[in-house]
């Protein structure tokens, strides 16, 4: 995991803090979502998939952070504003 667990609204933040434009985060409703993923042709497995981590994700099933990440690499994790800075070009920013 990253240094801290973010809420979407703040990796909307991270986002249009690093990219210098706007990201907005939009809550859309899972039945919502689920729909217009299965008219895009998604299958449906991994709509399920999509709306169940989304889902869970919103009642901060994410909201912690680990060593696994320092651990592995020897150096501590980036954060998405960092991260995002750095890609900038990526993102069409």
């Amino acid at each position: 995991t990253g240094p801290a667990a973010l809420s979407f609204t703040e990796v909307a933040a991270q986002l249009s803090e690093g990219l210098g434009k706007s990201v907005r985060y939009v809550a859309v409703p899972p039945a919502a979502a689920r729909k217009s993923m299965l008219e895009m042709g998604m299958s449906s497995w991994l709509v399920g998939m999509m709306t169940e981590y989304s889902t869970a994700y919103a009642a901060d099933w994410g909201a912690f952070t680990t060593s696994v990440v320092p651990d592995i690499l020897g150096r501590p994790a980036r954060s998405l504003l960092d991260f995002a800075r750095d890609h900038r070009a990526a993102f069409g920013a």
